[in-house]
């Protein structure tokens, strides 16, 4: 086989069966197993089951053999010889061997075997790369974007089941347009303005809280774009402080305008087919030129359900075509489970004739008890998405004639409530005759999340919203970065919900605001809510 470095190429079982059929072999091929491969293989790449798709199985050199790959319906293997394919690392050159044997025989005995060697080497025929994006960003030319250190340090704790994020080095840098520390040189950790090249990136450690002056910032690091309508992507390996490691990927698309998100909901238990023809228009509308076909970044949780494409699950390693026919995005269908109810997202990366990607973008779909409208909420209202899967899961309502009048200015009682109900509070019943909301008043002063006597009709500020959800999530305030994501406020609770993703502020020229005397609408607190919600799911 013949594969490019970084890429995949995928073992076929047909060749396996012409050496057992050239051999003096009786009966049918059955299983195949490997020798353990020499040492030069660990450099090479690795082998897999599945790759890229649900109960994805790598393999080392020790346990290889003595593993079976099953031909055909043989079921008596560990796994299925179709199901196998090899991953060339990204400096693999030469070639790399692999010895195996075929077994078979007539009906269930397998006492015929033969001996094989498969070579797998470097060049030019290999198909597609295959994009990664653990993390990932949407920019437009001439907008620098800014590295989000607690999205790194949130994929750290998941892949870790909760270790803290210590530090990071890159393991590689984007290919187009430039990455810098310090871009703004406001920074008072660190160098000056410095350009991250592939030669001097991995020589530098961003930490996530640094201690002294001559550390570097994780939070400091800027991306610059360079023309239009692509994606690149940077490397990076994160450590605890016991020495743990996590290796990602951040994806970084670059379109004209921004990919707009494809959003529908569905009912519980319904299934929802792919919006091929809405991906293919949003891609085009941002970047002026229509897609061939989308690879997927990540498939849905399992406890959400199951993304398929005809009568398979879905991978992320396959190309879907857009238009009609076996492996198209119009295959594509999610069917979630029995009993979930939640929001699924689907990112994807879309690409050209030439399997090059031209942009990134996400199909998300919203699974509610029942969908319920209302008159001044469309699909083009930017806070669709949070009313529509909130209203469904009877944490937020309108007026009673039917609207919703996300402009209006929120006030503090009816946050509270959402806040208190997103986080896992039950209904309270009023305590005060008249007034709608003094039982979750009561509630959240026994609850410690409110102290003093604020005016339920009157407005809420910004500052008031991150303290009361932090409170109520029972967010941690310590371990938190030393430096401040904010200028203008110091607050714990604000900066605990800020590392969570559930708050953002305002970015201009490498300064961070939060702007805490403002006050929010129905619309923006419906989006801190949606997010306290999800991350409580």
């Amino acid at each position: 086989y013949t594969v490019k470095a970084g890429d995949e190429v995928a073992f076929d079982d047909a060749d396996f069966e012409k050496i057992y059929e050239n051999s003096r072999c009786t009966g049918s091929l059955k299983y195949v197993e490997f020798s353990r491969p020499d040492s030069a293989f660990n450099n090479a790449g690795t082998l897999y089951s599945r790759y890229g798709k649900r109960s994805e199985t790598a393999f080392t050199r020790s346990s290889l053999p003595g593993t079976t790959f099953g031909y055909d319906s043989y079921e008596d293997a560990d796994y299925s010889l179709d199901d196998l394919s090899f991953v060339a690392d990204k400096s693999f050159s030469g070639s790399v061997e692999l010895s195996f044997t075929v077994y078979g025989g007539t009906g269930t005995r397998t006492n015929q075997n033969a001996t094989g060697t498969l070579v797998i080497t470097t060049g030019t025929s290999a198909g597609t790369s295959r994009y990664v994006g653990n993390i990932r960003y949407n920019t437009t030319p001439g907008t620098a974007l800014q590295i989000n250190a607690n999205d790194i340090a949130r994929l750290f704790r998941k892949y870790t089941s909760g270790e803290a994020l210590q530090y990071l080095t890159l393991t590689s840098v984007p290919a187009t347009g430039s990455l810098y520390y310090n871009y703004y040189n406001t920074s008072k950790y660190g160098s000056a303005q410095m350009p991250l090249t592939a030669s001097t990136a991995g020589n530098v450690v961003f930490s996530y809280s640094p201690a002294s002056a001559s550390e570097y910032d994780l939070s400091e690091l800027t991306y610059i774009p360079s023309g239009s309508n692509y994606c690149t992507s940077l490397g990076f390996t994160g450590y605890s402080s016991n020495g743990t490691t996590v290796s990602a990927t951040i994806l970084i698309s670059v379109t004209a305008s921004p990919v707009s998100e494809v959003y529908s909901v569905t009912t519980k238990g319904t299934s929802v087919n792919f919006p091929a023809n809405s991906v293919y228009s949003a891609v085009a509308s941002a970047t002026g030129f229509g897609l061939s076909s989308i690879q997927l970044l990540e498939l849905p949780a399992s406890k959400a359900g199951v993304l398929y494409s005809g009568s398979y699950a879905a991978d992320v390693t396959t190309a879907y075509s857009y238009g009609d026919g076996t492996g198209s995005m119009s295959q594509l269908r999610f069917i979630p489970n029995s009993g979930f109810t939640g929001s699924v997202s689907i990112p994807y990366v879309a690409l050209n004739s030439s399997g090059t990607a031209i942009g990134s973008g996400v199909v998300s779909i919203g699974v509610v008890d029942s969908v319920k409208k209302f008159t001044d909420i469309s699909t083009s209202t930017w806070c669709y998405k949070y009313v529509t899967e909130l209203a469904g899961a009877n944490v937020i309502s309108g007026y009673s004639n039917g609207t919703f009048q996300e402009k209006n200015t929120i006030t503090y009682g009816a946050a509270l409530k959402l806040i208190m109900l997103a986080a896992g509070y039950g209904e309270q019943a009023p305590t005060v005759k008249g007034s709608t909301f003094s039982g979750y008043l009561a509630k959240a002063k026994a609850a410690g999340l409110v102290s003093g006597n604020p005016k339920l009709n009157g407005p809420i500020t910004r500052l008031q919203i991150a303290q009361i959800a932090a409170k109520a999530l029972k967010l941690s305030t310590t371990g938190l970065p030393s430096k401040k994501p904010f200028t203008d406020t110091n607050d714990v609770y604000v900066q605990a919900l800020n590392a969570a993703g559930i708050i953002e502020g305002y970015f201009s020229n490498g300064t961070s605001t939060y702007k805490p005397n403002n006050t929010l609408t129905r619309g923006q607190v419906s989006a801190i809510v949606w997010r306290m919600k999800n991350s409580v799911q």
